[in-house]
């Protein structure tokens, strides 16, 4: 067996025939880690399998993993079947821990556009051994890459990332005498580590004549409608062609490459394929110049948008503050500046990396990755650290808005601001969002600032996540618009009909009439009914709790209708006086009426005037 040297760390698992006597019996590992020395045992060293043995076991139902050179879901003993499974590993492999989901590979871009008289300089960043990170140069602008070999003593320099910063890692400069060199596609690999990982970075001149819009943009396989953009920086108007990585795209003399009408009959992931992704638009004619051309990346997520896996049914989760579900393995990639399962706990503006363990420079602040272009494992690309945008990375987020390339949306309560690096809310989150960073929006059954109010919904049904509001109205027992008002009625006294009225904490009751008391349980007092005051079948009516009118039958009067008031008998003598008397003085004023209408008449003259001695005659009437 190999001898295994003292400091390497190792576990070894025993295989050997004696153990199958027993497929309960388990083997105890020691505080060194080691088990017992048997026969064709195999170990782990470094996290690498080695000395194994063929066996006809069949595979346990989850298989081992290595974490941090101690073996999960095996410790402190393995069983039969997981040994006999090991042994029928015929080449070794390297197990990653579950904690580590993707690689902890990041490219960082010290100069995104290269100066003309400057140098370009990266980064590859991981917590691996330097000599295990390396470099490699993608065709790009149609140069040959083996002139960069040919030079690479005069143009290159690597060693350690640079003191000036906090970061771990192998450094990647070209220095101003590779001239258009210094502009392209870069991959920083972990191959030393075997795990194949890699990022990819891009490097354009200050001065170019063509700026991409993004430096990379992802997007998801069957999407439609993809349009890639660069921006024209002089005025002068000139030709402009595509390329993608060696191959050149049909005739487009715009600054908008639209894939939809470019890709035929090919996926978006054959289609960018070529040259990874690498796509140039240059001035016709001078695509060898790199002060003439801009590029970019795209990246093609093999899944439609939210899925993932072999066969893009799994559903992604949810992944926080812009990160990405990458569609093989559904686990969220996140921006500089945040980690967690879902991307949901912000570092702040100084941390990147997996588990947010690198830093840009010391000491501590939030700035200090100001001016730096973070590339991270696909399907992630490019972008700036928490809390700046721009080309070159040296723009704060403006108000309202935080995180990579300050792409998130503050959701703070009464649209306060919130902290650009973080996304935190000083006074809260608004209505409908809650988390560290008022990314999360409220789940169902809750709403309010930081989703602290439970819904109170008909049915159960799920309010609005910002107003509590419920479409089909408030469950028994509660009021008001948000339905958070318990309705102290539903266990109300009221009696005798009364109307319960709900109040803050209490209820009243409206009484019917006739009834009072805190419950209308006590009637009315009433003269009318109580005392029974009118009298020879007059009707009582109430005025109040001790008034009353008695409205009489006829012939009846007084307060009681006590009082008969009995119509005059007939044959009455003074009845029969008067009677004639009225007549008398009827027939007179007749008579004297009649008299003298007569006696004008006659005296009228012809032209219809009185005559004197009528007139005469009238006067002395």
């Amino acid at each position: 067996m190999r001898q295994v040297e003292p400091e390497e760390k190792v576990e070894r698992f025993a295989t050997s025939e004696e153990d199958d006597e027993d497929d309960d019996e388990c083997y105890e590992f020691d505080d060194e880690g080691l088990g017992p020395s048997v026969e064709n045992s195999f170990v782990i060293v470094n996290n690498e399998v080695e000395n194994c043995v063929e066996s006809g076991a069949a595979s346990p139902s989850e298989p081992p993993l290595v974490l941090q050179q101690k073996a999960m879901y095996m410790p402190p003993r393995n069983t039969q079947s997981e040994r006999r499974w090991l042994a029928q590993i015929k080449k070794c492999y390297i197990f990653k821990s579950r904690e580590s989901p993707y690689p902890d590979l990041v490219l960082v871009n010290r100069f995104p556009y290269v100066q003309d008289d400057g140098t370009a300089e990266m980064y590859c960043v991981s917590n691996y051994p330097e000599a295990d990170l390396n470099w490699n140069l993608l065709p790009t602008l149609g140069r040959d890459a083996q002139e960069m070999i040919d030079n690479q003593d005069r143009w290159l320099s690597g060693g350690p990332v640079p003191s000036t910063f906090a970061m771990s890692g192998r450094l990647f400069g070209i220095n101003a005498d590779a001239e258009g060199f210094r502009a392209g596609a870069w991959n920083c690999s972990d191959d030393g580590q075997g795990f194949g990982s890699w990022v990819i970075g891009i490097t354009n001149f200050r001065s170019t004549a063509i700026k991409p819009f993004k430096v990379t943009q992802t997007v998801n396989e069957g999407q439609r409608g993809v349009n890639l953009i660069m921006n024209q920086t002089v005025p002068e108007a000139f030709a402009k062609r595509w390329n993608r990585g060696p191959n050149v795209i049909g005739g487009s003399d715009t600054l908008s490459l639209d894939l939809d009408s470019k890709r035929g009959g090919n996926t978006l992931e054959q289609f960018v394929s070529p040259g990874r992704g690498v796509l140039d638009c240059y001035q016709q004619g001078q695509r060898e110049d790199p002060t003439k051309a801009g590029m970019m990346r795209v990246i093609v997520r093999s899944c439609p948008e939210g899925k993932y896996g072999g066969g893009c049914t799994d559903d992604c989760p949810r992944c926080y503050n812009g990160g990405m579900c990458h569609d093989e393995t559904g686990e969220c990639i996140c921006p500089p500046g945040f980690m967690g399962r879902n991307c949901e706990q912000p570092c702040g503006g100084n941390k990147f990396g997996v588990n947010c363990t690198h830093q840009c420079k010391r000491p501590q602040r939030d700035d200090q990755c100001m001016e730096l272009l973070f590339c991270m494992p696909d399907p992630w690309g490019c972008s700036c650290a928490t809390g700046f945008r721009g080309d070159e990375c040296d723009e704060f987020c403006p108000q309202g808005r935080f995180g990579a390339d300050c792409n998130q949306n503050c959701n703070c309560k009464n649209d306060s601001n919130c902290n650009i690096y973080t996304g935190n809310c000083p006074e809260g989150c608004r209505e409908g969002w809650k988390g560290a960073t008022c990314q999360e929006e409220c789940a169902p059954g809750e709403f309010g600032s930081n989703c602290l109010l439970k819904c109170h919904c008909m049915n159960n049904e799920t309010c609005d996540g910002a107003t509590g509001h419920c479409p089909p109205g408030c469950a028994v027992g509660w009021l008001g618009p948000s339905c958070q008002e318990p309705d102290d009625c539903v266990t109300n006294e009221c009696l005798n009909g009364a109307t319960c009225n709900d109040l803050r904490d209490a209820y009243n009751c409206s009484c019917p009439i006739g009834w009072i008391g805190r419950f209308c349980e006590t009637m009315t007092p009433e003269p009318c009914r109580d005392l029974e005051p009118c009298e020879n079948g007059a009707t009582c009516v109430p005025l109040s709790e001790e008034e009353y009118r008695c409205d009489c039958a006829e012939t009846y009067e007084g307060q009681h209708c006590e009082v008969q008031n009995l119509p005059e008998e007939a044959g009455s003598p003074v009845g029969a006086i008067v009677g004639a008397l009225v007549a008398v003085l009827l027939i007179g004023g007749i008579a004297g009426a009649a008299y003298y209408y007569l006696k004008v008449k006659k005296n009228k003259g012809n032209d219809g005037r009185v005559s004197p001695e009528a007139q005469g005659d009238s006067d002395d009437e």
